[in-house]
């Protein structure tokens, strides 16, 4: 009879720790898991910001680029400047249509009365916004249409 309890006591405290060793492997992937994710956010946030910082070098590039007169000298830095935005874009860099409808999370907005184009319709982009991967690191600045009629 004490065989059987013993035996019993050894079947239960077995099975309590198996038990207590499947929660710590689970609690153990659960925290690699965890760690990865966080490591792979803090690298999404320092490229976010390194991107951040080259957004007026980008607006200096494109601004060269327009107002060079010498071709050859252009279409050197026009290279330099293509594979340069190849790089961003491989890593998630997008630029904002200004071409689509109007959105306010995407367009920084300003007005200029005007009847010869639709009321909220953009005429000019200011300045470029971009997204990257899917979020937005600057919104485009533009200038939208507004009606010049007065309210009585």
């Amino acid at each position: 009879m004490k065989d059987k309890k013993s035996e019993n006591d050894l079947q239960k405290q077995l099975e309590e720790n198996s038990d207590q060793l499947k929660r710590l492997q689970a609690e153990f992937e659960n925290h690699i898991k965890r760690a990865e994710k966080e490591r792979s956010e803090t690298i999404e946030m320092a490229n976010a910001n390194l991107i951040k910082k080259l957004l007026p070098v980008i607006d200096d590039f494109e601004n060269t680029i327009k107002h060079l007169e010498n071709n050859e000298v252009k279409e050197g830095i026009q290279i330099v400047f293509n594979n340069f935005m190849n790089v961003l874009e491989q890593a998630g860099l997008k630029e904002i249509s200004c071409k689509d409808v109007l959105d306010p999370f995407k367009h920084e907005v300003m007005q200029k009365e005007t009847s010869k184009k639709p009321e909220g319709t953009i005429i000019k982009e200011v300045q470029k916004g971009y997204t990257l991967k899917e979020k937005v690191i600057r919104c485009s600045k533009v200038i939208v249409a507004k009606n010049d009629t007065e309210v009585n």
